[in-house]
């Protein structure tokens, strides 16, 4: 678990998303934001995909990598 997980999920529930902490091998977070569902990597600034990681988005998984509070703040804004 990355040290900054559990400020972006508080982040993203102060800003209003639904948030689940997940933290498995596709994943770290399956968040919502009004009837939109994105699946979250959460890594520290510099930190690196893992082997499995990096197949899961090979064979196409949208996710998105958050790495701070600005990205949650990022990601409201993009997503609506």
């Amino acid at each position: 678990v990355d040290s900054n997980l559990m400020p972006i999920v508080e982040a993203a529930r102060d800003l209003g998303f639904l948030v689940d902490v997940v933290n498995d091998d596709l994943c770290d977070l399956i968040v919502q934001w009004r009837g939109v569902t994105e699946l979250w990597e959460v890594k520290t600034p510099k930190g690196t995909f893992t082997e499995t990681q990096e197949r899961n988005r090979a064979k196409g998984w949208k996710i998105r990598t958050v790495r701070s509070v600005d990205d949650v703040i990022k990601a409201r804004r993009e997503m609506g």
